[in-house]
């Protein structure tokens, strides 16, 4: 039986009339899969109907793993099992959030006009909560991360996803490259999560976030921390939610670039584009060292694994959409050998735990002035065909002084060190990390959370967060207030932050970006 199906956002411009479709299968076995509950009968219910938006709900969130295996691979299970929850209302709120056990999207009534926005009907919304799921099956590490662009990223790839599984609709990209044929402009599938963007425009005109993010953006890479907190729609601000943007640009231009380089510009080609733009940019996410130039450690893996898959057909693309955006790759400086270390090179074997030398980790300690004994957790990958360590330090930085509640608080920041083979030889590939960077940014990340109320501070207010987030569940309306991100865990004996969600409401004045 057919359904009625929106495959963009309901308020894209020139793209507002549902299609009618036979709905998709469910996943097959062996694939991480979805919870859906029980469904209402499949047909053609009213747009503004309690069981279209689960219909729609279900439809997008399988068209976005769809879509994604098509481009990075089977994808069998989630971070934290088989089966993710979903939740097509969880209450009123400008919101939706991920948080490894579900996905769940909010709805809005309009003060200003009355209008209602159910947010699980934009194909925009579903797919970038789902493509935090993603990531976080691709690279667990980043949950935790502390550092303004890592999380940034996560916001820019949940984006990206919503790119590329609007690129995978035949009929979405012959209107797309029938409005604009070279991807220039403004339109439909560049431009994101538009119902959210005017239900934030019509509670709080002046947001950030009342203006849709883009992809074809000018943004420009600059430090998180000379980013001003706040500021108009559409200004670059420090929040990871605007800072993705920088990505999403790069990553969108680097789309166009292949796109436009090659002898056809019909949908198939376009597809063709999305998918090895897609490809590069999972295998870079799941390769590129989790450091503070986040941004930068990924387009330089996106142009090391193009090497390898292609022998660098795809080299000038990258490097022009990155440098669009104010971000220098120089990928060939990220595995220059740097020092030379005592001990033989690193041994991994194949799916096996990687073995480095005691004198090798004895001076790599000395290196970073790190104490003696001082954990390092590695792991071993191929990254442009050249086999590398990582060896990461996770360094605990004093929270005291951004919040009188974070007083003996710590948050901790990764310190990645790549280690490779020289004539044998175990030596240093790229640069050192630097404890003072490490420490400026996980507390210029911490401050805005303590700006947008972001934290729960103690085990009352972690477990009123948990409490509310179930209640959504069961269909009460929620507080406008997104629920808190982050709270303050007690972990081997010290309280530190750690991350509860990923909200699309993590910000000021109640209302949030997506």
């Amino acid at each position: 039986m057919p359904i009625l199906y929106f495959p963009n956002d309901p308020e894209a411009r020139g793209q507002r009339t549902p299609r009618t479709i036979r709905p998709s299968r469910n996943r097959a076995a062996g694939r991480a899969g979805f919870a859906f509950g029980t469904m209402p009968k499949a047909q053609p219910w009213p747009a503004d109907s309690d069981a279209f938006l689960r219909w729609q709900c279900r439809e997008a969130l399988l068209r976005a793993v769809s879509a994604w295996e098509k481009i990075a691979g089977p994808l069998r299970r989630w971070q934290h099992g088989t089966r993710l929850r979903v939740d097509a209302d969880i209450g009123e709120e400008l919101n939706a959030y991920y948080d490894r056990e579900s996905v769940g999207y909010a709805h809005q009534r309009s003060a200003r006009n009355g209008r209602l926005r159910r947010f699980a009907a934009s194909v925009d919304v579903v797919a970038h909560e789902a493509g935090h799921a993603f990531l976080d099956a691709l690279r667990p590490e980043l949950w935790d991360s502390n550092l303004p662009e890592p999380n940034a990223f996560h916001e820019a790839f949940g984006d990206c996803v919503a790119i590329l599984t609007a690129l995978a609709d035949r009929d979405l990209r012959r209107a797309l490259l029938a409005a604009d044929p070279t991807l220039a402009r403004a339109n439909f599938v560049e431009t994101l999560m538009e119902s959210l963007a005017n239900g934030i425009r019509d509670e709080v005109p002046g947001h950030n976030a009342a203006k849709p993010r883009r992809g074809r953006n000018r943004h420009r890479w600059t430090f998180f921390t000379s980013l001003p907190a706040d500021g108009g729609p559409g200004v670059l601000i420090a929040d990871s939610h605007s800072f993705g943007q920088v990505f999403v640009g790069c990553f969108y231009d680097t789309l166009r670039n292949i796109f436009l380089a090659g002898r056809r510009h019909d949908e198939a080609a376009l597809w063709s584009a999305a998918r090895t733009a897609g490809r590069l940019l999972a295998r870079a996410a799941r390769k590129a060292p989790h450091g503070p130039r986040f941004f930068q450690s990924v387009g330089r893996a996106m142009t090391l694994e193009d090497d390898a898959l292609s022998g660098g057909r795809h080299h000038e693309a990258i490097r022009l959409a990155f440098k669009a955006h104010g971000i220098l790759l120089g990928s060939v400086a990220a595995l220059a050998p740097r020092a030379m270390l005592e001990g033989p090179a690193p041994k991994a074997a194949v799916g096996g735990p990687t073995v480095m030398a005691k004198s090798t980790l004895e001076d790599l300690r000395a290196r970073l002035s790190l104490p003696p004994g001082a954990a390092l957790r590695m792991r071993s990958y191929e990254l442009g065909g050249r086999r590398v360590t990582e060896a990461c330090h996770e360094r605990e930085v004093p929270l005291t002084g951004l919040s009188e509640r974070l007083q003996g608080v710590v948050a901790i920041g990764v310190e990645p060190t790549l280690v490779g083979a020289e004539n044998r030889r175990a030596a240093v590939l790229g640069a050192l990390p630097d404890a003072q960077m490490t420490t400026d940014e996980v507390r210029a990340f911490v401050r805005g959370l303590v700006a947008r109320g972001a934290i729960a501070y103690d085990e009352a207010a972690r477990r009123a967060a948990a409490r509310r987030t179930t209640r959504r569940g069961r269909g009460a309306v929620a507080s406008p207030r997104a629920a808190p991100t982050h709270a303050v865990v007690q972990e081997g004996g010290k309280p530190v932050l750690k991350r509860l969600r990923y909200a699309c409401g993590c910000c000021t004045r109640a209302v949030a970006p997506a």
